[in-house]
C-alpha cells in the first residue's frame, strides 16, 4: 500500500479527490485528510507516509510556505490546485506532477505511476504490491527466521511486542498457535492499518473482531479464545469507543 495524504481546504475537491483515488485499483491508502496548514504542520510530523496531495492555497498559507516550514521532506508531492501558473515553483520543490482541478482519473493515475516509477526502489515496489495483494486478500506474510507464514487476518488474535520482535497470536485450525518474527510492533500496526486492528497498549496489537467483552473496571479486553489482555489507561477510551461503533 501506499500511505498517503490529502491537503485541501475545499470539500467538494477533497471529496472528489477521495474518490477518485478510491477508484484507482494500485493500493492508495488516505491515512489523513488534512484542511489547512497549520493542521498540517502539526500532524504531518508525526504520521509516516509516503505521498502528499497537495492543494495551492491552504487558506492560512501557500503550499510553499508549508514545505519550507517542515523540517523534513522524505515523500513525493503531487500538486492539486485550481492555479496554473504556480507549475514551474511546484517542479522546483521537486513535486512529481502538477494536476488541475478538477482532477481527471486518466490523469491522476499517471501521476501515482509516476510516484511508484521514480520514488520507490525495486524492492520498495515489490514490497507495496505485495502489501497491496494482501491487503486485498486480507492474508498477513509474516517473516520468520528461515520461512515465511501467511495468516489470514480473520485468524489472527493479536500481536504482542517483545523487545524489537513480535509474536504473532492466530487461530490454526482450531489450535493457538504462536509466530515470533524479527519486525517490531510498530511494523505491524502500520501494516494492519485499516484492518480492524487496535492497539490497546504499548505491548497488544489487537484484532477488534476477536473481543469478546471489555472489563471497563480492571481494564481488560477478553478475546474470544478465553484470553485475557491489559488496556493501557491512555488507550481505554479508544477501544471502548471503537467497540461501541463497531458494534452499530
Amino acid at each position: 500500500m501506499i500511505n498517503a495524504v490529502i491537503i485541501e481546504d475545499e470539500a467538494i475537491y477533497m471529496d472528489d479527490l477521495t474518490e477518485k483515488l478510491n477508484k484507482l485499483d494500485i493500493g492508495i491508502n488516505i491515512i489523513s485528510k488534512i484542511t489547512n496548514g497549520s493542521e498540517a504542520l502539526n500532524i504531518l510530523p508525526k504520521i509516516n507516509f509516503d505521498l502528499l496531495f497537495l492543494d495551492i492555497e491552504l487558506g492560512d498559507m501557500t503550499a510553499f510556505d508549508l514545505i519550507e516550514r517542515l523540517k523534513k521532506h522524505d515523500f513525493s508531492i503531487i500538486f492539486v490546485t485550481a492555479f496554473e501558473q504556480y507549475a514551474i515553483k511546484a517542479f522546483k520543490v521537486n513535486a512529481v506532477d502538477y494536476l488541475l482541478k478538477p482532477v481527471n482519473g486518466d490523469e491522476l493515475k499517471n501521476a501515482v505511476d509516476k510516484v511508484m516509477q521514480q520514488d520507490f526502489t525495486q524492492d520498495k515496489k515489490n514490497e507495496l504490491l505485495t502489501d497491496y495483494h494482501l491487503f486485498k486478500s486480507r492474508k498477513l506474510l509474516v517473516p520468520e527466521k528461515e520461512s515465511l507464514t501467511i495468516i489470514h487476518c480473520d485468524n489472527l488474535y493479536y500481536c504482542e511486542s517483545d523487545g524489537n520482535y513480535t509474536k504473532i497470536i492466530f487461530d490454526d485450525n482450531g489450535n493457538r498457535s504462536t509466530v515470533l518474527t524479527s519486525k517490531n510492533l510498530m511494523y505491524y500496526d502500520k501494516k494492519l492499518s485499516g484492518m480492524g486492528f487496535l492497539r490497546i497498549s504499548q505491548s497488544f496489537l489487537v484484532n477488534g473482531n476477536k473481543i469478546k467483552k471489555i472489563l471497563k473496571k480492571d481494564r481488560k479486553v477478553v478475546l474470544q479464545n478465553g484470553e485475557s489482555l491489559s488496556v493501557s489507561k491512555r488507550c481505554k477510551n479508544d477501544v471502548v469507543e471503537y467497540l461501541r461503533y463497531s458494534s452499530l
